[in-house]
């Protein structure tokens, strides 16, 4: 089955901005591990050592919330990545649960989709 509506090169465009920003993002939230480019890790913010107890609480909640944020843009540039792979392999744009077309507006609001709309629940 096909999507003969499908855009292809805009999506792809779409998806190659997203994946640049998210890049960015997490860059400024932690560091890609060189061994395994797909992972990331949250950096801890850098203080001085006359730092106050309430500066270092101040830090750890920030790596926290770092963490939690680093873990969700890691798996939308997963997302993204395997989107862009689908292109290259000809299956984008097809719900991966029944292998009927992808609606466009769903694709518009999210190029990653992997689902139709009627199958979106099963989405992970």
């Amino acid at each position: 089955m096909t999507n003969e509506h499908l855009n292809v090169t805009h999506f792809k465009e779409q998806l190659e901005k997203e994946l640049s920003l998210l890049e960015t993002e997490l860059a400024q939230l932690g560091t890609q591990d060189p061994e395994n480019p797909g992972d990331w890790s949250p950096a801890a913010p850098q203080a001085g050592d006359t730092a106050e107890v309430e500066e270092r609480a101040q830090e750890i909640e920030t790596l926290g919330e770092n963490s939690a944020l680093e873990a969700e843009l890691e798996l939308q540039l997963t997302g993204v990545r395997d989107a862009l792979a689908r292109i290259l392999a000809g299956t984008y744009g097809l719900c991966a649960v029944c292998k009927g077309p992808i609606e466009i507006d769903r694709l518009e609001a999210n190029p990653s989709a992997v689902t139709c709309k009627v199958h979106r629940d099963t989405e992970d």
